[in-house]
């Protein structure tokens, strides 16, 4: 062992037994949580004066087909986010080398998206979802829900094919305040085949509108299923 190991060592060992001398015991999660936390205020966009826009990303694993009824369609899946606040830093070596923590999502601020075309959906309860957070700013957040989207599947092509899209973006920002991203096509690894319909292809696509008022972006990730009932 060198002498820079050792030293080390010596340090936190030192560290760990003045802590347990005086009855507390060296918690590195609390401390961390004390740093990024103390002053934090989750209703703050986490856009800075270098950098406004904050960059959300947003992708989707399809889990299973509930119902395909004649005019919605019901469908369980996670919904994946990442987004940076650079509010939410540290030094590992700070911290005894801790690189990330699991906090719950209702913590810090959360990127407002929504399904546009919304029949019902019913989202995880975000009070009991955690968030994991990285050294370095990054924020992960994976979403259990319950889509309930509007759908006419009464019409479908030449083929017996009917076509569902789920739209998602921000209900109240413009894409200069929350510019949203799709960096992986739909995971379907995980998909539990449904006795009454097939899943013939699930595809997604990043799209920007703009309107006639405004001149900034509007992005939102449409993501396109193509079904056909069985039978």
């Amino acid at each position: 062992m060198n002498i820079v190991c050792l030293l080390q060592v010596l340090f936190w060992t030192s560290l760990t037994t003045l802590s347990l001398a005086f009855g507390q015991a060296t918690v590195p999660e609390e401390e961390i949580l004390k740093l990024i936390l103390g002053n934090y205020n989750d209703k703050a966009r986490p856009g800075t004066v270098t950098t406004p826009t904050v960059i959300v990303d947003h992708t989707l694993s399809l889990l299973r087909i509930v119902e395909f009824g004649p005019k919605t369609l019901t469908a369980e899946v996670w919904q994946a986010l990442h987004w940076k606040d650079p509010r939410l830093t540290w030094t590992p070596r700070s911290y005894h080398g801790l690189q990330s923590l699991s906090i719950p999502a209702d913590s810090v601020w959360l990127p407002d998206v929504v399904l546009y075309n919304n029949g019902g959906s019913e989202q995880g309860q975000i009070s009991k979802v955690r968030a994991t957070v990285y050294y370095h700013g990054m924020v992960y957040l994976v979403i259990p829900s319950r889509i309930v989207s509007y759908c006419e599947s009464s019409t479908p092509n030449d083929q017996g094919d009917v076509t569902c899209q789920w739209k998602f973006g921000s209900w109240t920002n413009n894409g200069l305040k929350v510019n949203l991203t799709n960096s992986r096509p739909p995971d379907v690894s995980n998909y539990e085949v449904n006795s009454a319909v097939d899943v013939l292809k699930v595809d997604s696509t990043r799209n920007e509108i703009f309107y006639e008022c405004c001149p900034e972006p509007y992005p939102d990730i449409t993501y396109k299923l193509t079904l056909k009932r069985k039978g």
